[in-house]
C-alpha cells in the first residue's frame, strides 16, 4: 500500500486513493497507530466503517468484536438490480440469478445449468420472471429477505442513479415489456 501510495505522490497524485478501514478498535485508537500516521500523511482519503455484511446469515453479531455492527436491513421497492444484471455461474454449471449472495448454489434463484441448457434459453425459461414476481409481491425468495446488498432495479433505471453512459440501454430496457411489467 505505501508503495502505491508513495509512486501517486511522485507523479504528483493522478489519481485519488481511497483506503476503507475495517477495524475492531474505535477510530481515535486507529488513528495513533504509527502505521496509520504514515499512510495519512500521502494525499489519500481514509474512510472508516464498522459495519458489516451478514453474509446471508452466515456472519452474525456475536461473531464481531467490540465496535464492529452487522448493517441494518434494506427496505424492499421492486425486483433487486443484482437479479438483471449479476447472475453468476458456479463450476459445477449451475446458473444462479444473484452474483453477491448466493454463492452455494442452493438458494431458490437456481435459473438452470449451462451443462444442460443453452444460456438463451435458461434466461428466458421464466424462472427469472417468477422471481420478479415474488418480489413485486414482497414474497421475497428466503435468501433475498435479509439481504444487504439489494439495490432496487427502479433506482438504477432512474434520474437519480447518475449513471451515465448507458442511457442507450436504459431507455431501450424501460422500453421492454419486462421492465414495463415487473418494474
Amino acid at each position: 500500500m505505501i508503495t502505491l501510495l508513495e509512486k501517486n505522490r511522485e507523479l504528483n497524485y493522478p489519481i485519488e486513493i481511497r483506503i476503507f478501514i475495517r477495524g475492531d478498535l474505535p477510530q481515535n485508537a486507529i488513528m495513533k497507530f504509527p502505521d496509520f500516521k504514515k499512510i495519512a500523511s500521502y494525499r489519500c482519503k481514509i474512510i472508516f466503517t464498522y459495519f458489516y455484511d451478514d453474509w446471508g446469515g452466515v456472519v452474525r453479531q456475536d461473531d464481531l468484536q467490540n465496535e464492529m455492527r452487522l448493517l441494518p436491513p434494506i427496505n424492499k421497492n421492486g425486483p433487486c438490480k443484482l437479479l438483471a444484471f449479476y447472475p453468476k455461474v458456479l463450476v459445477n454449471g449451475t446458473i444462479t440469478a444473484c452474483g453477491c449472495r448466493d454463492y452455494n448454489g442452493d438458494s431458490e434463484l437456481i435459473l438452470g445449468n449451462i451443462k444442460e441448457n443453452s444460456l438463451f434459453e435458461i434466461w428466458s425459461n421464466g424462472k427469472l420472471v417468477n422471481i420478479y414476481n415474488r418480489f413485486k409481491n414482497k414474497n421475497y425468495p428466503d435468501i433475498c429477505k435479509n439481504c444487504n446488498q439489494y439495490r432496487s432495479i427502479k433506482y438504477y433505471f432512474s434520474s437519480k442513479s447518475g449513471r451515465r453512459g448507458i442511457a442507450d440501454i436504459q431507455k431501450r430496457i424501460k422500453k421492454s415489456d419486462l421492465f414495463k411489467k415487473y418494474v
